[in-house]
């Protein structure tokens, strides 16, 4: 699928910003000849874990989507398709039933069971096992096995996010004999996995690598590429420099300050994909000038957005009005609610002088920042900086504070890390189709993104109303209401969202060049061109 994105404001990798025209594929044609070896490169440095319930960043999304397949799986344009289930839906308000494909193998050869799928359910359900997807499952009651090839899960009320979110890794199938004898070494360098997916592990080298190979006996087809070799490459030039020489294949999310060379090489091309990438800063402090609301629509409003296009993504991305991007929403019921509301929300185009005024009324007692941000990226430095610099604009004595690719990872599971900072600034994505899947999560009490305690119980009642309706116009509209009330007050910042972007070898076609590579097997088709 290929279509035509006008930039608005800078285009075609030109720092300059002339205004033209970014291709946007969100796939590229099936390889059709055997390869050995694929090198790709992991940006985010290397995976904390590749047990799916911790999938929570892109290193390891991009590696365990190859790996363990969802109930469902999310299609290069983004809409929801069967994966292990040839059917998964509700019967009935608070009653889902998932029936599984009689044809599904681990790599061990064994056979996909409904046991395997209610042991990988309910582990997002255990406390000590700490999934990352748990809130999919807040209003879960039962998950039995009720055939040999059906599961049912039963609701306290209904969750109009449940059945998206089964093509997230929140969805994810790991065998139930593998997983019980690791325990938690599960997705360890040391423990592994047992998963159904295109690719198996082979060998996770901590510091080095992470090896996968073909699945020769995946149901669609062994892919046609034997063997891919991950390599953690957080710094931009060393990777700039690796793709361009060909010593690594390819890799998503490639440096944007990188786009003429790219343009320019004899090696491969640079791919823009249709995205539900951004990158934005939101609070992480649970006291000082980070939790005053009126602070952070200054910070909003005193940064430059059409700039930030134009300089920092050199047009590889485009405006984005609040947390939740339109390619969320816009193939699902009551999306014509939800375009309304979205083009009403205010553009937040630089204004100064409110900005100022807003910070005059907040008076902070004190007039020091702490910007969090991953050391090594040059987007997220540079975004970083802009945010930093608009800090300084509003009287601010504002501090970057650069952490390692790991440690920033553990940033947001530790709170101990996160002592001292008062923003963090980084890219953010949705894996699925929905409108409960991101957004609450920042805004609810008990958001796994809520560090400042932003508590507002008419934005927690429309959530929660919306999200448990059955009715989908109704759940736009309250949902639209809650958007209006918490983008205001700048839980979630955004400066713009971002294409994704992917350098990919000469040599190579087959891959998915959408957001849907989080979370769906993007190198199955990976192959020669």
């Amino acid at each position: 699928m290929t279509m035509l994105v006008a930039t608005g404001c800078g285009g075609g990798g030109n720092a300059g910003g002339n205004v033209g025209q970014i291709e946007l594929v969100s796939s590229t044609p099936a390889g059709q000849r055997p390869v050995d070896l694929v090198k790709w490169a992991l940006s985010f440095g290397e995976p904390l874990s590749l047990d799916p319930t911790k999938a929570f960043g892109e290193s390891e999304e991009t590696v365990v989507s190859n790996l363990c397949e969802g109930l469902l799986r999310i299609a290069p344009d983004y809409s929801v398709q069967p994966g292990l289930a040839t059917k998964a839906d509700w019967t009935g308000p608070t009653t889902f039933v998932a029936d599984l494909r009689g044809d599904v193998r681990f790599w061990d050869g064994t056979p996909l069971t409904a046991d395997d799928v209610v042991y990988s359910m309910q582990r997002n359900l255990d406390p000590d096992v700490q999934s990352a997807y748990g809130y999919a499952y807040e209003y879960v009651d039962t998950i039995q096995k009720t055939g040999p090839l059906q599961v049912t899960v039963t609701f306290k009320q209904h969750d109009t996010q449940f059945r998206n979110a089964m093509a997230s890794h929140g969805g994810a199938v790991v065998q139930k004999l593998f997983g019980t004898r690791i325990g938690k070494d599960l997705g360890t360098p040391a423990g592994g996995l047992m998963c159904t997916g295109p690719y198996r592990l082979v060998k996770w080298s901590p510091g080095d690598k992470i090896t996968i190979a073909k699945n020769d006996g995946y149901r669609d087809g062994a892919p046609k590429a034997g063997t891919l070799e991950f390599q953690f490459l957080t710094d931009s030039a060393t990777l700039t420099s690796a793709l361009l020489a060909g010593q690594i294949d390819g890799g998503f999310n490639a440096p944007v300050a990188s786009v003429n060379a790219f343009a320019n090489s004899n090696q491969g091309k640079l791919l823009a994909g249709p995205s539900s990438m951004f990158v934005g800063f939101f609070p992480t402090a649970s006291q000082g000038p980070a939790i005053d609301p009126k602070v952070r629509q200054a910070l909003d409003l005193a940064i430059n957005k059409d700039a930030f296009i134009k300089q920092a993504l050199r047009g590889y991305g485009g405006p984005l009005k609040t947390m939740t991007p339109p390619i969320v929403w816009q193939s699902i019921p009551g999306h014509e609610t939800l375009k309304t509301a979205y083009d009403n929300l205010p553009s937040h185009t630089q204004d100064l002088a409110k900005a100022k005024a807003l910070i005059a009324e907040a008076n902070p007692a004190r007039k020091s920042l702490v910007f969090a941000t991953k050391g090594g990226d040059a987007l997220a430095l540079q975004s970083a900086t802009i945010v930093q610099s608009a800090a300084r604009e509003l009287g601010f004595d504002a501090e970057l504070k650069t952490l390692q690719p790991t440690d920033f990872d553990a940033f947001f599971f530790d709170a101990s890390k996160r002592a001292s900072v008062d923003f963090v600034v980084t890219p953010g994505w949705i894996e699925v189709p929905g409108l409960f899947y991101y957004a609450p999560q920042y805004v609810l009490p008990n958001g796994f993104f809520n560090y400042t305690g932003y508590d507002k119980p008419q934005v927690t009642k429309l959530l929660q109303d919306a999200r448990t309706s059955v009715d989908p116009g109704e759940s736009a509209r309250l949902f639209a209401e809650a958007q209006a009330i918490f983008t205001a007050d700048g839980v979630m910042v955004p400066l713009a969202g971002i294409h994704v972007r992917v350098f990919l070898n000469n040599r190579l076609t087959g891959i998915t060049t959408s957001s849907a590579f989080l979370t769906s097997a993007w190198a199955a088709n990976l192959g020669g061109s």
